[in-house]
């Protein structure tokens, strides 16, 4: 069994719109408004919210970014999981947060619609719908056959990078009320001492095969 750490350059990126949901949420292409890489933890890791304001209404849409270097791995995987320390600090319950596939990151505020593969299409979707609850501690994420395939690819060769969302709001498109029920989960990152981990167990080698035995 291996446990693979997020690497230091996980990270959460925000954007907000005066306008609209969908305009929060962007598209690929979009530049996000806040962007930090050096945090230990956040507690707006994920935040999906219509709220009022001296200066107007406003909508704000914010992910978290997870890389895991998976070049030193090598095996086909039997099982693997997420696990994301995370605690429940919104007002939608229950709330969910899904793991999608996300692009390489830059490092930067572009790294906000890295979690669409082209336009407004998401990526890969690594996991089901995974509840936070209202306790601080590591929650696992049940990996999907695709999250398991796109993990499988870059074993021995790559990094891949898991943003972490908004299931109803942001994976889901529906629109957050104003002054209503928000999303806002804490996330610890790999700065701090609870990093996000990939727990991975490999199919045993062919014990026959291993042996040259031929049956």
């Amino acid at each position: 069994m291996a446990t693979v750490y997020a690497t230091t350059a996980d990270s959460y990126v925000r954007n907000s719109s005066t306008n609209a949901w969908a305009q929060a949420q962007g598209d690929a292409t979009t530049t996000g408004t806040l962007h930090n890489n050096s945090v230990s933890s956040n507690a707006f890791g994920v935040y999906n919210i219509y709220t009022s304001g001296r200066g107007g209404n406003s909508y704000i849409c914010q992910r978290s970014f997870l890389p895991f270097d998976l070049s030193g791995e090598s095996g086909t995987i039997d099982t693997v999981s997420l696990s994301v320390y995370m605690d429940n600090l919104g007002t939608l319950s229950p709330v969910n947060v899904i793991a999608i596939e996300a692009t390489a990151l830059a490092g930067s505020a572009d790294d906000f619609g890295n979690v669409y593969s082209s336009g407004t299409t998401f990526g890969t979707t690594i996991s089901s719908a995974t509840t936070v609850s209202t306790t601080a501690g590591y929650h696992t994420f049940t990996i999907q056959s695709a999250g398991k395939t796109a993990i499988q690819n870059q074993i021995g060769s790559g990094t891949i990078t898991i943003a972490i969302i908004g299931d109803a709001y942001d994976k889901g498109g529906l629109d957050p009320p104003l002054d209503g029920s928000y999303a806002k989960i804490r996330i610890d990152y790999a700065n701090g001492s609870n990093d996000a981990y990939l727990t991975i167990t490999y199919v045993a080698a062919d014990n026959a095969t291993f042996f040259g035995a031929n049956f």
